[in-house]
């Protein structure tokens, strides 16, 4: 019996939330499992953690608390019936967390862990889950979390709006109201200038000279026969 299957049964036998450590000690008490390693209750947490992820709403678990899992057909109880160690410099009012939409996920994870710098999409997201601030269905919440990011910063532009986010290199996003001080502004100033003089000396070319800087640009790349237009 695997684990997802063994801690079902043990689930559905208590009838309420559990903690992984729990979970761990009923299956491998009832026989349902032995364990190959020396922490069975984080092999049990990162598998009902996975099947959460991957599986989201469809998933027959759903995480109630840090490292507590109950079944999601099974009406759930107060989290505080469940045991669970005393966690360490955890603060008790997130043993019941809200799930929020992926732009609020990404502004919270930005919030708390980004310290004034960027980080990227995936690890946005990665947080953002693991907080259980997020909940979705999706197989790619990562390639969602970077589209609605794009897409809110695109809004911005267009509605002349400063908007919460700012993209501070391909795939790392930091927010607006951090900008003006720090590393992620001078970063995405530079780039923002470099573009725009790039651009602005692109246009000033001339056509036999923009087809001489393509030649250059294909030579450096590595391509040995270029033949120009006729």
């Amino acid at each position: 019996m695997n684990v997802q299957d063994a801690a079902i049964q043990i689930l559905k036998d208590a009838g309420k939330p559990l903690h992984a450590k729990e979970i761990s000690e009923r299956i491998i008490e009832a026989g349902l499992w032995i364990a190959k390693d020396k922490t069975p209750e984080a092999t049990v947490s990162a598998r009902l953690y996975s099947d959460i992820k991957k599986h989201g709403d469809q998933s027959t678990f759903v995480k109630v608390a840090p490292q507590t899992f109950a079944l999601r057909d099974v009406q759930l109880v107060a989290v505080c019936d469940a045991k669970e160690p005393e966690p360490k410099n955890e603060n008790p009012s997130d043993s019941l967390k809200e799930t929020y939409s992926f732009l609020e996920a990404a502004e919270k994870v930005l919030d708390q862990f980004g310290n004034r710098n960027s980080i990227h999409y995936r690890e946005i997201t990665d947080k953002a889950m693991d907080q259980g601030w997020l909940n979705t269905s999706g197989k790619t919440p990562e390639a969602t979390m970077n589209a609605q990011l794009v897409t809110e910063l695109k809004r911005a532009k267009a509605s002349g709006e400063p908007g919460r986010f700012v993209r501070t290199s391909p795939g790392y996003y930091s927010l607006v109201k951090w900008m003006g001080t720090g590393l992620p502004y001078q970063i995405s100033k530079h780039n923002r200038e470099i573009r725009k003089k790039l651009l602005s000396q692109l246009m000033d070319l001339n056509p036999a000279q923009f087809e001489e800087l393509v030649g250059q640009l294909l030579a450096e790349m590595g391509f040995e026969s270029i033949d120009r237009c006729q």
